[in-house]
């Protein structure tokens, strides 16, 4: 019983981050589910749609942060 509990919590937050990745890659839930949670090398995250682009951490980093100011 304990474990069903904890499944049925793990599925929850699986279809929701699942839904947020969907939402803001403006991709298809099923598209997104279909990776399984794999990690993908930079190339292969691009070409699958859960990246923009491949650059240094430092770039994005910055490039995030001003999004605040």
């Amino acid at each position: 019983e304990a474990r069903a509990s904890i499944q049925a919590e793990v599925n929850e937050i699986h279809q929701d981050f699942v839904a947020l990745v969907a939402r803001n890659r403006g991709m298809d839930a099923e598209a997104v589910d279909a990776t399984d949670a794999r990690r993908f090398m930079p190339r292969e995250a691009v070409q699958n749609g859960l990246a923009d682009e491949i650059g240094p951490f430092e770039d994005r980093m910055a490039a995030f942060a001003a999004t605040f100011t």
